[in-house]
């Protein structure tokens, strides 16, 4: 399935283009906000850090729910590019939390802005995996 290596690499070269845009956006282009009440920015990063980990889970049951042999080549494409960018929301919510935060938030917005490569690792299907799996046996007690 060369097609499948093709899409799955394709959606990882768009999430690390998305964090390069991130980390390049947060240096020289967005403008850190100034948050006066810092208990409400924090609570919208707690918001955000929860959205970020519903994705992900999301992210993990859409991967797992597929079923790559009765795919065409097509759905199989349009399956990873949505993946990805479903995995890109983070580093957008990492960019708005910049602008809203300021300086003192910086590190999470930037984590939240490297999240898109991670997240879309969750989506490749391994279960076509060639790997030599030993049979397990129970420990004996001698």
């Amino acid at each position: 399935m060369a097609h499948s290596k093709a899409a799955t690499s394709a959606g990882f070269v768009l999430c690390v283009i998305a964090l390069a845009a991130g980390q390049i956006a947060m240096s020289r282009h967005l403008v850190p906000g100034a948050a006066k009440n810092s208990g409400v920015v924090q609570d919208i990063g707690y918001t955000f850090t929860g959205l970020t980990a519903a994705i992900g889970c999301f992210l993990w049951r859409w991967a797992r729910a597929e079923n790559d042999s009765k795919s065409t080549i097509t759905r199989h494409w349009l399956t990873k590019i949505l993946q990805s960018a479903t995995a890109m929301i983070p580093a957008l919510l990492g960019c708005a939390y910049f602008c809203m935060a300021g300086k003192y938030a910086e590190r999470h917005a930037r984590t939240f802005a490297a999240m898109p490569p991670l997240m879309y690792l969750l989506t490749i299907n391994r279960g076509n995996c060639k790997t030599s799996r030993k049979r397990r046996t129970p420990l004996r007690n001698s």
